[in-house]
């Protein structure tokens, strides 16, 4: 290994790599050390869509600017440089590849290929060395290396170092996309708990409020039973935030693994009303990584008004406006002159109303379409696409 390049820098350049699997911005900067180790011009990381070969991902190191473009517009030429879609794809993952030996047929003095004549060419670019990185039915990923004419043709030293490196560079891109995946999960929570109607959060396990919906924005501003401090979230009252930590901090480990069940934290506002803090354990990737979020904390207030489902209601039973208006009313625990007073309306024609209810949901009394209500509500944010007319005659 000394004769083919110093322990030290086989070392430096492997530290470089697995930078990379940290932050994928560091790629460049491991790929201009890659190639100017083994004397190479230029070096490009692609990720190409199968099976069009079309380029989705273009990282480079030391290529002007004005040939950037051609890299990406460059997918069909580079397969016909390499010999065709079936020898590429017959490639082994577990060594580097050069194209002069892959495909000896390639005549820089014939060929015609745009890619060779408008980017390699101009640069001087004679051969390209091509670490294979992934193949699926879905993509085909490569970090390649280009030679220029001054130097000397890739030789088995190139070879040998780049089949060194090889496995650290694939682990690396693996690493990236299984970051890429969790930061997108990690998202798409965060955008269901958007959704919500009840306040909702993503903590970390050392009580850092990652993420908070508008509901629990508004809670930790009036900071009754839940407030903000600083960048923590915390508890109102001594107990319940001391609970609320050991909840948080408990996340990972092995007890909390086996019982995978959300704690439920009793909590008192200030006027004396009731509440309870949830902290529901996610799948954390370490238990040593304190910046992921470690749990959804959702927050219960007896105050919260309740919000009948009048417009499903309304869908699954086919209530007419009028219908569905009297059925929010109703829902919410109004007695018949209640309901007839704020809307304006006879006692008889409610109703008369409420008869027509009765029927189609196949209800006999009030307290079971309080009930019924009850349990077609959910907890997400009702859209704003179609409601019922607000007279009580009309529909």
């Amino acid at each position: 290994m000394d004769e083919l390049i110093a322990a030290s820098e086989l070392s430096h350049l492997i530290g470089l790599i697995y930078d990379c699997a940290l932050d994928p911005a560091c790629w460049p900067l491991a790929m201009d050390a890659m190639r100017r180790s083994m004397d190479f011009e230029v070096s490009t990381l692609n990720l190409q869509r199968l099976p069009s070969f079309e380029v989705i991902l273009n990282v480079t190191a030391n290529v002007a600017t004005e040939y950037l473009p051609m890299i990406d517009a460059a997918g069909a030429d580079v397969v016909e440089q390499w010999g065709g879609e079936e020898r590429i794809m017959s490639l082994a993952l577990d060594r580097p590849h050069v194209l002069s030996r892959v495909n000896p047929a390639f005549d820089p003095a014939t060929t015609t290929n745009h890619y060779y004549h408008a980017f390699a060419r101009p640069q001087g670019l004679v051969d390209v060395l091509a670490l294979p990185l992934a193949r699926d039915a879905h993509g085909y990923g490569s970090l390649a290396f280009g030679r220029h004419e001054s130097a000397p043709p890739i030789g088995d030293r190139e070879m040998a170092i780049m089949t060194l490196l090889l496995p650290h560079v694939q682990r690396a891109a693996t690493i990236n996309r299984l970051i890429d995946q969790a930061e997108s999960a990690r998202r798409s929570l965060a955008l269901v708990i958007d959704l919500l109607t009840l306040p909702a959060m993503l903590v970390s396990k050392t009580c850092e409020l990652i993420h908070a919906n508008s509901a629990a924005a508004r809670l930790c501003e009036a900071g009754d039973l839940i407030r903000r401090r600083g960048s923590r979230l915390e508890a109102v009252g001594s107990d319940a935030n001391r609970t609320l930590e050991a909840a948080l901090a408990s996340v990972g480990s092995n007890e909390a693994r086996r019982e995978r069940s959300a704690v439920d934290i009793p909590i008192w506002g200030r006027d004396g009303a009731a509440g309870a803090i949830q902290v529901l354990p996610l799948l954390l990737r370490s238990d040593r990584d304190h910046a992921e979020a470690a749990a959804a904390v959702f927050v219960a207030d007896v105050r919260t008004p309740f919000v009948p489902p009048i417009e499903l209601a309304a869908a699954l039973y086919d209530l007419t406006a009028a219908e569905a208006r009297i059925f929010r009313r109703l829902a919410l625990g109004e007695t018949v002159a209640e309901a007839a007073a704020g809307l304006g309306v006879g006692a008889s024609t409610i109703k008369t109303h409420m008869l027509r209810i009765y029927e189609k949901t196949g209800l006999k009394r009030r307290s079971q379409l309080v009930r019924l209500a009850s349990t077609l509500a959910t907890p997400l944010r009702v859209s704003e696409a179609w409601r019922p007319g607000m007279g009580v005659g009309g529909g």
